[in-house]
């Protein structure tokens, strides 16, 4: 996989696994950094770098903080369709990469690989020292500042910051081999990770830290909306339910159509019957029930 003419590398990360209805199931997707760039590779059926991604412009030789890598297949910027999505902080850089399939996908053993583009990135505060998603529409990031923030990655919109300067986490120190010597000599230069110490599981990320494992779960969308009706914050409480509706209801409904008549979508497993007699695709009528309550609540404000 690697023969040393990619140079030092410094992050890498594992898409994980599809589920085996999206048909990509063939294809394990893993992507690596070195100083310059980074790279999105298939490691099965056979090895093949996919894609190269240089590093932000704004990101110089010499610089001391490293790339931060992780892979998901989730809503982005507005998207109703999940993708592989790497997302990628390089110093104050945060960038997002999507690996877009066809729709058709092809049956036996073909394998289709996907198109790359950057999709959306925006600056952070301060050099970003480890990330991570949380879910398939919420990315946490931990700045040198010790600012543990959460975005929203379908309305671009900060959905929490922390302050984790009491929080004793793990970190390592990562040796930067340098072809050229610095100033005063030397050839390599130490910088501090944390990447290590922050692991996703089950939509809940494990912090670990020097004497304790620490847990962090995202609150559901009602319970948001509920929050922020108790602080008075009836416009933003309104916009967060109108984006789940599209989100979580609407769209749902609408992939059940199929306007071409060219798919039989009722054969799709997402669509099939369950025990119960319900069908797996149908729109719950208890989150619809919600919906409406709340909406008849804002017209009375």
């Amino acid at each position: 996989l690697l023969d040393g003419t990619a140079g030092q590398i410094l992050a890498l990360s594992v898409l994980p696994p599809h589920d085996a209805d999206e048909g990509r199931n063939k294809l394990v997707l893993i992507a690596l950094s070195s100083e310059k760039s980074s790279f999105a590779v298939a490691v099965e059926p056979q090895v093949n770098v996919l894609h190269r991604w240089s590093r932000p412009p704004s990101v110089s030789d010499g610089a001391t903080y490293l790339p931060c890598l992780a892979w998901k297949s989730s809503l982005v910027g507005g998207s109703h369709k999940r993708e592989p999505t790497l997302a990628r902080a390089w110093n104050s850089t945060l960038q997002f990469l999507r690996a877009s399939f066809p729709d058709d996908l092809p049956s036996g053993d073909d394998v289709t690989y996907p198109a790359f583009g950057v999709h959306d990135e925006f600056e952070t505060s301060a050099p970003v020292v480890a990330l991570e998603w949380l879910g398939e529409r919420s990315l946490v990031y931990l700045t040198l500042r010790n600012e543990f923030t959460v975005v929203d990655t379908v309305m671009m919109t900060l959905l929490e910051r922390l302050d984790f300067s009491g929080v004793r986490l793990i970190y390592a120190e990562f040796s930067l081999s340098r072809r050229k010597p610095s100033p005063d000599g030397n050839t390599s230069t130490s910088s501090t990770t944390f990447q290590n110490s922050m692991r996703a599981s089950d939509n809940r990320l494990l912090i670990l830290c020097q004497e304790e494992l620490k847990g962090v779960s995202l609150l559901s969308t009602k319970q948001r909306i509920a929050g922020l009706e108790d602080d008075g914050e009836w416009l933003e409480a309104l916009a967060l339910a109108l984006d789940h509706y599209e989100s979580a209801v609407k769209s749902l409904e609408d992939r059940r159509r199929d306007p071409s008549g060219k798919k039989d979508l009722t054969k799709h497993p997402a669509f099939a019957t369950t025990t119960k007699g319900k069908v797996a695709g149908d729109t719950d009528p208890d989150e619809t029930t919600w919906m409406v309550d709340l909406l008849k609540r804002y017209l009375k404000l």
